[in-house]
């Protein structure tokens, strides 16, 4: 919405409102008629019709009109309402506010719910915050003679004012954060923050824009809180700003909040360097980090906290997925379609600190998988055991050595990292190992023995005895 200024001429008067109305005098119309008729039996007829008519003395009102084009009844507005209304049969004039009456000449009386507020002859008339604040109201546009008596003739409009507002809980100003990643809460009043980007403007509705060192840093659809993340070393003000579904500025003051923080040099930080143009099409899915001030330890996870030491939690979609302390975890089966990966540092008792990163990523409908059927992650196993797995969306052959075709080729078994042996039929016989852990890994590949592009794969650990 953009807010226009009414600039009043001489035109326009405040004045006072008598509360006397308007005199009306009712025609005065004096018909007289006389009928005589004597009829005589010699056949002579006089007839006598006098008709007299003493009315023409008329003092009825004119037909006057007003009526409020904009804005509609019902509307939401920012501080600062512009009306525009029409008179028809009054000639609204300037120069006549409080002279003598003259027949056909007065203004309007402007009235916000009841209560008198201008005299005017503008036929568009802005009403700022002191005269139409915030909340709602009726504003009612009353025609008047040129001595103020109001004539009777009204039009009125309801309207909602709104004063959007935001402000700033948490963190407050000077905050000293040990991570270089922090949430900023706030609060937003008389507005509604909508997931509607580059939609038609709407008073009253958007969302919100947050702001870095005084330049604009990301979009919010969040009414609450959001986070700023991988913060460099030093102070900052964070800033948070209520704007239109098309991101413009709203036309109003108090829609913006800032406070400062101060990031040291050793914050601790997580960062999601994978990235995945296009859809993904592999049911595997490779997650590279890179941390600073902080140390992965795999061996210290549930036991103790240690400072800038632990690992960190995987979430898929919001839901938790895995606690890990690799620097490139492999996700298996992930689903077709979009998804949300956010990683979070966490202290070796799972403790979560602010230090995170998210990245997307959509999985292809027809992406390839592969899942070690038996045994089972976990299992107990003899010597002699046999793997078997299936693929999704891949062909088994028996062309080992031949061409590539899409889609296409055999099975490799790893075990502990090391290559074992491929099947064409995943099955896999496996015999000759030492008693305690190990890890089986299948793999889909092409006919010629060489990986996917992307990678497909599972993993599982077992125990022999």
């Amino acid at each position: 919405m953009t807010r226009s200024t009414l600039v009043l001429f001489p035109a326009l008067v405040l004045f006072g409102c008598p509360a006397e109305e308007p005199k009306d005098t009712a025609d005065a119309d004096t018909d007289t008629d006389t009928d005589t008729d004597t009829d005589t039996d010699s056949d002579s007829d006089t007839d006598t019709d006098t008709d007299t008519d003493t009315g023409g003395n008329d003092t009825a009102t004119p037909e006057y009109t007003v009526t409020v084009t904009s804005p509609a009844t019902g509307t939401n507005s920012y501080p600062g309402v512009s009306f525009t209304y029409e008179v028809e049969g009054l000639a609204l004039d300037p120069d006549a506010i409080g002279a003598a009456d003259e027949e056909g000449h007065g203004h309007v009386h402007v009235h916000v719910d009841g209560e008198y507020v201008l005299a005017t002859t503008e036929t568009t008339v802005t009403l700022d915050s002191t005269q139409l604040p915030a909340g709602a109201h009726t504003v009612e546009f009353r025609l008047a003679d040129n001595s103020h008596d109001e004539l009777g003739v009204n039009a009125s409009v309801d309207v909602t004012v709104l004063s959007p507002s935001v402000s700033i809980s948490s963190p407050t100003e000077g905050w000293e954060t040990d991570s270089a990643a922090v949430q900023i809460q706030y609060t937003v009043s008389d507005f509604s923050v909508v997931d509607n980007l580059e939609g038609a403007t709407t008073v009253g509705e958007g969302h919100v824009h947050l702001m870095l060192d005084g330049a604009y840093y990301d979009y919010s659809t969040s009414s609450t809180d959001d986070w700023y993340l991988h913060l460099t070393p030093g102070k900052h003000t964070l800033g948070v700003m209520l704007v239109n579904n098309d991101h413009s500025e709203l036309p109003v003051d108090g829609v913006m909040a800032e406070t400062t923080i101060m990031v040291p040099d050793d914050a601790a930080d997580i960062e999601v360097v994978s990235t995945f143009s296009g859809d993904w099409d592999s049911a595997t899915l490779p997650l590279e980090v890179l941390l600073t001030n902080y140390t992965l330890d795999e061996e210290s996870m549930d036991g103790t906290p240690v400072d800038g030491v632990g690992h960190y939690h995987v979430y898929m979609d919001g839901t938790y997925y895995d606690a890990v302390a690799t620097s490139t975890p492999w996700f298996m089966h992930v689903t077709p379609g979009y998804h949300d990966f956010q990683v979070i540092l966490a202290q070796n008792d799972h403790t979560e600190l602010a230090a995170r990163d998210s990245v997307g990523v959509t999985i292809s409908a027809d992406r390839p998988d592969v899942t070690i059927d038996s045994p089972l992650a976990g299992d107990i196993v003899s010597d002699g055991f046999y793997v078997m797995a299936s693929a999704e969306n891949f062909t088994l052959s028996t062309d080992v050595e031949g061409a590539n075709v899409a889609d296409e080729g055999h099975m490799h078994l790893y075990v502990d990292e090391s290559y074992y042996v491929f099947s064409t039929d995943g099955q896999f016989a496996v015999s000759g190992l030492s008693s305690g852990e190990h890890t089986l890994r299948v793999e889909l590949m092409n006919n010629d023995h060489s990986e996917l592009s992307p990678r497909v794969f599972d993993e599982i650990s077992v125990n022999l005895e």
